[in-house]
């Protein structure tokens, strides 16, 4: 089950996870590096590019597994929704 954070918790988690102070979370490029290269997850999904892909449904599938990648991927989903939610108050 993915927990409910507020942005900065997320991102904070998000960060700690990565272990990269650099590590942006809108950046498919970061997030990439982080979860495929870094993480060394199996590409379960692969974008109309051939590139590893960090949609939403790759992550989802990536968040069941028990290992590090499994875990990073839960705090991407977290603070995606929490970005999501803030973003959507702001407009409101």
């Amino acid at each position: 089950m993915i927990e409910e954070l507020s942005l900065q918790a997320a991102y904070q988690q998000l960060r700690t996870l990565a272990g990269d102070e650099e590590f942006d979370p809108q950046s498919m490029a970061d997030t990439r590096r982080i979860v495929y290269t870094k993480l060394a997850a199996p590409v379960v999904h692969r974008t109309v590019l051939g590139d590893p892909s960090v949609s939403t449904e790759a992550l989802q599938a990536l968040a069941l597994v028990d290992a590090p990648y499994g875990k990073f991927a839960q705090a991407l989903i977290a603070w995606r929704r929490a970005w999501k939610k803030e973003w959507t108050e702001r407009r409101s």
